[in-house]
C-alpha cells in the first residue's frame, strides 16, 4: 500500500474490486486470480459427483464423454464473468482443470501417461505466445477471444476414436 494526499492507494493488484450475486451466483470481479479461483472450484465440486467412482476406474470411452460434458459446462458459466480478460482466463484454467481430472480418472494409465506427455496442460504465458505466432495475432482483445473460443472446443478426431457422442466442431 502506498499513500497519497488523496488517500490510500492500492497497488497490490490481488484485492477484490467488488463481489456481487447474481440469483445464487457469486461473480467475483477485479483479481487476477478470480478465474482461476472459479474454474478450479466448480471442478472441484462437479469431480464429487465422481466420488463414488474410485480413481483410475473410468474407460476411455467414458472418460471422453465426461471431459466433453465439462467443456459444455464451461460455455455456461464463462458468461458469468464480467471482463474479457478474466472470461479467457476463466475458459483456459477450467478446460486444463477439467483435462487434469479426467486423466485422473481414466484407468488406461500407459494412455493417461501418453496424453501427459505429448498433449500436457499449458501455461498461459506459454499459450499466449502460441496463439501471437500461430495465428499472427497482436491485440490482447483478440487473443483473449481466440482462448476463449479454442477452449470450447474439443478434438473431433479424439471424439470419434473413442466413439463420444459429444463431438463439438473446429470452427
Amino acid at each position: 500500500m502506498q499513500y497519497k494526499e488523496e488517500g490510500l492507494i492500492d497497488v497490490s493488484g490481488y484485492i477484490i474490486g467488488f463481489v456481487g450475486a447474481i440469483g445464487k451466483n457469486v461473480v467475483v470481479r477485479g483479481v487476477k486470480f478470480a478465474s482461476e479461483l472459479q474454474g478450479s472450484i466448480y471442478v472441484k465440486r462437479e469431480n464429487k459427483r465422481y466420488n463414488n467412482i474410485p480413481k483410475r476406474s473410468m474407460d476411455n470411452d467414458l472418460a471422453r464423454d465426461w471431459y466433453n460434458a465439462e467443456i459444455e459446462k464451461m460455455k455456461i458459466l464463462k458468461d458469468r464473468i464480467l471482463t474479457l480478460e478474466e472470461r479467457a482466463r476463466f475458459c483456459f484454467n477450467f478446460r486444463n482443470q477439467a483435462r487434469t481430472a479426467t486423466r485422473e480418472n481414466m484407468k488406461d494409465t500407459k494412455k493417461v501417461i501418453e496424453l501427459n506427455t505429448k498433449k500436457p496442460n499449458t501455461s498461459w504465458e506459454k499459450l499466449i505466445e502460441d496463439i501471437k505466432q500461430k495465428k499472427g495475432l497482436t491485440k490482447m482483445e483478440d487473443i483473449y477471444q481466440e482462448i476463449i473460443e479454442s477452449s470450447q472446443r474439443t478434438n473431433p478426431e479424439v471424439n470419434s476414436q473413442y466413439g463420444s457422442s459429444k463431438i463439438i466442431p473446429k470452427k
